[in-house]
């Protein structure tokens, strides 16, 4: 019975199953053997990764005010009245100049008591003696000629509140295209600089990516004093920014 055993052959294949089996693994190992030397043969492809930015300088062109009245009076509705008046005579005073409505727009309102201050030993507590009515608004002006000229005109028919002057730039999205295009530039000439210095030339670029986009700081100013005469008004210059990482595949240079 032991000898018939071993004589078992597979039908399918004509070979005993244990030989089958290693001539499999064998065949498998050769298969190995055989794409490693290509995976090894696999070339490291030189990289270089330049950042580099670009900048454009603009001068704005449009100003964003926030003006306002105060009013304070026995009642709420005495302040009101106060604050009302002086609020339409500053919005007739933009539409005048030219003003669009949609460039007109309420920065805040608010309604508040005015409390006694006690002097001396203290002696009772604070009470309210008034009200104070706030309101302001936000407006941008398009042509900065008038920007002095009618702050001026906003104190005189009744607005006591300047909080701040900040200047844009109408085309800032078109400014900063501009700074993108010298980013490049800059990151290209970089990147021929530190290659030709390795010995290496560009071969093409894998990859670029933009930084995140700064807007332009507008520059704040404090309330202005207001006297006679016209009130000066710089707005200056705003840079623009653009940042930008490009990855170079290398070559060596070609022999002199």
């Amino acid at each position: 019975m032991e000898s018939r055993k071993q004589g078992i052959i597979d039908a399918g294949t004509g070979q005993a199953p244990a030989r089958r089996g290693i001539v499999v693994a064998a065949l498998t190992a050769a298969l190995v053997l055989a794409a490693a030397p290509l995976a090894a043969a696999e070339p490291v492809v030189p990289t270089l990764t330049v950042t580099a930015s670009g900048e454009v300088s603009a001068v704005p062109d449009t100003a964003l005010v926030t003006a306002g009245i105060v009013s304070e009076a026995r009642t709420t509705a005495e302040a009101l009245a106060g604050a009302d008046k002086a609020a339409a005579a500053l919005l007739a005073e933009a539409a005048a100049a030219g003003i669009a409505k949609a460039d007109v727009a309420t920065a805040d309102f608010s309604v508040a008591p005015v409390w006694s201050t006690r002097t001396g030993s203290g002696d009772g507590p604070a009470r309210i003696t008034g009200y104070s009515v706030s309101n302001t608004f936000t407006l941008k002006i398009r042509r900065l000629a008038d920007l002095g000229p009618l702050l001026e005109r906003f104190v005189a028919r009744g607005s006591n509140t300047v909080s701040g002057i900040a200047f844009e730039v109408s085309d800032a999205g078109k400014r900063r295209d501009e700074a993108r295009v010298a980013a490049v530039a800059a990151a290209r000439a970089r990147a021929e600089l530190l290659a030709a210095a390795a010995d290496q030339r560009l071969v093409r670029v894998l990859s670029i990516s933009e930084g995140a986009a700064e807007r332009p700081m507008p520059r704040v100013f404090a309330k202005a004093a207001m006297s006679a005469g016209t009130v000066p008004i710089e707005a200056g210059t705003q840079t623009i920014s653009a940042d930008v990482t490009m990855t170079f595949e290398l070559a060596p240079r070609a022999a002199q």
